[in-house]
This record gives structure tokens, C-alpha cells and sequence, in this order.
């Protein structure tokens, strides 16, 4: 891949110089070719000095625009290719179907209650790293309602497990059972086991939103955004109470309703992960990953996320799994 994308810009370097080349030239020599010919004239009595300086500023001008639609030709054709591109994803058509399988219709209507959660000699690595095993017949169980914390130095696979557990990676070998079931079996399984999870990573990940808006985010996707209900309204409160987000936000000139910023630059790094932890807590999930979720913060920002957690590893409405390396 590589090599046809430095083969594919080697190509565009040579046609580039090569069409320089020929314009400068060509252009150099024609500009000549006037001048020589204007002096004549001009020495001759035929044409005036002024007519020649305007003869030799329009042929400027002309031999400027010629050049730059030939550059901006070359500009439209690489948009185009990157358009088609662009749009070849957007018309991809997902592979989970609207059927849902009789497992996940079966744990669906069962009664609502946190996921426990079983590892089976679970193994992985990888793709760019084939050889590299970063996790060997891995047997975790992490019963319904319990809260796990993984520890281990960096690089040792823990934020790997929680990489697993969304669906993002499919081990190499070993089973990952959720509620008894192989969350791999078929794609309705992953995609319903990976709505049932409330993940709150390192790097808090806000939008160019509001506050309200960024915790909304994070109710199902059943629930139209524009129809804001009571139901959603409530959902929202409550999770921002937990997370103990009112407690910056009511001090700001908008309240909920301030911008958050290009990837929430308006806001601290201890008020984003609150954000972040209301928008995990919102959509009310049957587990909680935290994946090192305070290493970034500094003590007085980590001291009020703890505060925010501490409500809701205590509540025992969700399984947690912490993964920290301290």
C-alpha cells in the first residue's frame, strides 16, 4: 500500500515539474519572441511604447490564468477521486439486519439487570502485530452487579479487554459470554451487547455542542433528538446529578446549554470526563467500563471525578469494570 501511494506521488511530482517545465519555457521564449518584435515595431514608428506595454501586461495576465486553470484541474481531479471515496463508505451497507436473533430477543425481554460477564481462555493480538500476543488464555469472571478493577503496568492488554468487550476486536481464540451467550456468535449479538455498555476512556471525547446536547448523546439512538421528552429530560438530569455536573455548569453564563467547544475545548479536563461520565450514565447501561478514566487529570479534577464515581459504584445498578494502572 505504501509503495503505490509513494509510486502514485513520485507520478504527480514528474507531471507536475514536467507541465511547469513547459510553461515556463514555453512562456519565457514566447515573451521574447514579443519583445524582439515590439522593439522593431516600436523602432520602426509602427506601434507606440504604450501599446506595447499594455500588449506585454495582457499576455501576463492571459498566460497566468491558463496556468492557474491547468493547477486547479488537477485540484478538482483529486477531489473528485477523494469524493468517491468518501461516498463509497457512506453507501456501505451495515451487516447487522434489523431481525434480531432469539438470544438477544430472549435477554431483551428479560428484566433489565447489570451483565455478567465471563472471559473463556481468551486470546489475542493485534493485526498489525500478528506475533505479538497481547492476551494469553485470559479466564476472567466478572460476576452480575460486581465492580472489577484490572490493574497492570502499560501495555499489558487492559484497555484491550475493554476493546474486546465493545466489539471492536474479535479474539483469536476463546468464547467472551455476556448473560451466558457469545457476544461473537453473529452480529446481532455484538451490536446489542455493545449498546448495553457505558464507556468512559482517558481522553474524554466531547462535540462542537452544548453540554445538554453531549450528555443527550448518549440515550439510545431509538430516541429522535429532536423530541426532546420529559423522559429524556429526566434521564439527562439525573445523569448530570450523578456525574456532579451542575456543580460547574450552573455557573456558567448558559448553564446546560453552554458550548462545549470544538472537542470541548471550553471546558477543563476534570469537567469533560464529568461530561463524559453523564453521557455514559444517561442511556442508564447494564455495565460501566472506566478505562483510565482520572490518569490525566490533575489531583483537584481527579478528586471531584472520584466524587462522581463513588455514587455510582456504590448504586449496584450496573456491573463496573475499572481498568487503572494504580
Amino acid at each position: 500500500m505504501l509503495d503505490a501511494v509513494y509510486q502514485a506521488g513520485w507520478q504527480n511530482a514528474l507531471a507536475s515539474a514536467g507541465l511547469s517545465c513547459f510553461f515556463v519555457t514555453g512562456g519565457g521564449l514566447f515573451l521574447l519572441h514579443i519583445i524582439y518584435n515590439c522593439g522593431v515595431m516600436v523602432s520602426s514608428g509602427v506601434v507606440s511604447v504604450g501599446t506595447t506595454v499594455s500588449l506585454a501586461m495582457y499576455c501576463f495576465m492571459a498566460g497566468s490564468s491558463y496556468t492557474g486553470m491547468m493547477t486547479s484541474y488537477g485540484d478538482i481531479q483529486k477531489c473528485l477521486g477523494s469524493c468517491q471515496k468518501v461516498l463509497e463508505i457512506l453507501g456501505t451497507q451495515g451487516e447487522v439486519r434489523a431481525e434480531v436473533s432469539g438470544a438477544v430477543a430472549a435477554a431483551v425481554a428479560a428484566p433489565a439487570r447489570p451483565l455478567a460477564v465471563k472471559f473463556a481462555d481468551v486470546s489475542f493480538v493485534y493485526p498489525a502485530r500478528p506475533t505479538a500476543h497481547v492476551l494469553q488464555g485470559l479466564t476472567l469472571d466478572i460476576p452480575s452487579g460486581s465492580r472489577v478493577a484490572v490493574l497492570g503496568r502499560s501495555g499489558s492488554g487492559k484497555s484491550t479487554i475493554a476493546l474486546l468487550l465493545a466489539g471492536l476486536y474479535e479474539p483469536i481464540s476463546g468464547r467472551i459470554l455476556v448473560d451466558g451467550q457469545d457476544m461473537f456468535s453473529d452480529t446481532q449479538t455484538t451490536a446489542w451487547v455493545r449498546s448495553q455498555l457505558g464507556v468512559i476512556s482517558q481522553e474524554p471525547t466531547l462535540f462542537a455542542m452544548s453540554i445538554q446536547q453531549n450528555v443527550e448523546y448518549g440515550l439510545n439512538s431509538s430516541i429522535p433528538s429532536q423530541d426532546v421528552s420529559e423522559e429524556n429530560q429526566r434521564a439527562v438530569k439525573e445523569a448530570a446529578a450523578a456525574a456532579h455536573v451542575n456543580e460547574f455548569a450552573d455557573f456558567l453564563p448558559l448553564g446546560m446549554d453552554t458550548l462545549a467547544g470544538e472537542r470541548g475545548q471550553a471546558l477543563s479536563g476534570g469537567q469533560k470526563q464529568r461530561v463524559c461520565i453523564a453521557r455514559a450514565l444517561a442511556r442508564k447501561p447494564r455495565m460501566l467500563i472506566f478505562d483510565e478514566a482520572t490518569s490525566a487529570l490533575d489531583l483537584r479534577s481527579e478528586r471531584a471525578v472520584h466524587q462522581a464515581l463513588q455514587g455510582v459504584l456504590s448504586s449496584g445498578d450496573c456491573t463496573c469494570l475499572v481498568i487503572t494502572h494504580r
